[in-house]
């Protein structure tokens, strides 16, 4: 029979055993809800060419209302936004969660790409003047969002997103290039995974 100490100890050992997973938002069930919404934000942006804002620098800190608030002032169109707001609330995300959940899902492909930026980066020397400066932007946005990433998310953030890699990958993929079977894409993500 256990004593009451005993019980208080196994109590707070347990709530501590559980699952790191509960304290990040990358969970199955927002996963698979950002997943679903997928095809709906793919058809706005479709509606919308002109749209696309390039400048996705956002400052070093995790406020993720503060970088919602700051990417949508750099949008050239409010239908859009509108748009973008409605599919993100039917799918039960706040915008500024989705927001979050979607630059966490992408850290393991960029942690991965960081090696390829660095190699990159020495050959740029070589392009024409006006290919090197966008390159350049690019690159540099790149590693923003690494940086930032690295510095917003937790272990658990990190753990879960090892965790829904695979499926995360093979779903951007396939939805590339239908013709690409997964013993394909297991090789090409093998690749990935020793550069």
């Amino acid at each position: 029979m256990m004593n009451t100490f005993n019980r208080l100890w196994l109590l707070a050992f347990s709530l501590l055993a559980m699952p790191v997973l509960a304290n990040t938002i990358l969970t199955e069930q927002n996963v698979e809800r950002y997943l679903a919404m997928q095809p709906e934000l793919m058809a706005l942006e479709a509606q919308y060419p002109d749209n696309e804002s390039n400048d996705m620098m956002l400052e070093q800190h995790c406020n993720w209302s503060q970088h919602y608030q700051s990417l949508t002032a750099k949008e050239l169109d409010a239908g859009y936004i509108q748009g973008m707001e409605a599919i993100i609330k039917q799918h039960g995300f706040q915008p500024a969660e989705f927001l979050e959940l979607s630059l966490k899902i992408s850290w393991p492909v960029l942690e991965m790409s960081k090696p390829m930026l660095e190699m990159s980066s020495q050959m740029l020397e070589h392009l024409p003047a006006e290919m090197r400066a966008e390159q350049e932007a690019e690159m540099a946005q790149a590693m923003q969002m690494i940086n930032l990433l690295e510095q917003c998310m937790t272990a658990a953030d990190k753990q879960a997103a090892k965790g829904f890699q695979d499926q995360l990958i093979q779903q951007m993929m396939l939805g590339e290039d239908d013709d690409m079977d997964l013993e394909q894409l297991q090789q090409m993500m093998e690749l990935m995974q020793q550069n």
